[in-house]
């Protein structure tokens, strides 16, 4: 983006700058680390209020980071019911989990 200036110094953002950071805040929402939103951004459009990317290639990057998300889901699921055991007093290994 390169918006314009104003003499007092404030930047003026024209509507498509608006709706480019309205799609940033919503991959970055949506999990995505900055240097993925950089390489997709060009590929993903909104449609009917909703995005969607545009490019094969893009389709492949967004289902590869679903799944880095899901396997971080689980992680923590298994780190919660191990603290979960643990303050329960259950016995459990050290190191190992369950």
């Amino acid at each position: 983006m390169r918006p314009g200036r104003l003499p007092s110094g404030y930047r003026v953002y024209a509507e498509p700058d608006v709706e480019t950071v309205r799609r940033i805040r919503s991959l970055l929402t949506a999990g995505l680390s900055t240097t993925v939103i950089a390489k997709v951004l060009p590929c993903v459009t909104e449609d009917g209020g909703f995005l969607a990317p545009t490019c094969a290639e893009t389709r492949a990057d967004l289902a590869a980071e679903s799944g880095r998300i899901a396997a971080a889901i689980e992680e923590l699921e298994r780190s919660r019911r191990l603290l979960d055991a643990i303050v329960s007093g259950q016995p459990v290994r050290a190191g190992n989990g369950r």
